[in-house]
């Protein structure tokens, strides 16, 4: 019983209870610390599992807009097919409506040359050649 009445007297001491105070707050700086420690691991892993997700958005993202480099070069390859196809046929177009407005003059041209008119007058009306008018009014003018 004297070992205890000793222990206690000491604890019972202001040497006792510093002592005492500083292993509880020794206790609860551990105890806080390990708390913290687990805390920080479980943020960790949440961390590291967003991260992973991000990577993955990240590859998923990459890998569509790898398509879509690939869609519009394609794209980019049929407008510049369509553009020489349009060009050849405005090129088309335009002898065809010259040969057209050739034939309309020439009808006209010889329609005039048959009523008279003179060379001059039919190439202010028809825009052909003083050559063109020349024949047109020796085998058609009257």
């Amino acid at each position: 019983m004297h070992s205890l009445n000793t222990f206690l007297s000491f604890v019972m001491s202001p040497a006792g209870i510093v002592l005492l105070t500083v292993a509880i707050m020794l206790g609860v700086v551990v105890w806080r610390s390990l708390a913290v420690q687990a805390e920080q691991r479980i943020l960790s892993e949440k961390l590291d599992e967003a991260l992973r997700n991000q990577a993955q958005q990240l590859e998923a993202q990459n890998q569509t807009m790898s398509r879509l480099a690939g869609h519009i070069s394609k794209l980019g390859d049929m407008i510049t097919e369509h553009g020489a196809t349009f060009d050849t046929m405005r090129e088309d177009i335009l002898r065809l409506t010259d040969d057209v407005r050739g034939e309309v003059g020439t009808s006209k041209a010889i329609e005039m040359a048959r009523k008279g008119a003179s060379a001059d007058a039919i190439m202010k009306a028809t825009k052909l050649s003083a050559g063109d008018v020349d024949a047109i009014v020796r085998f058609h003018g009257k």
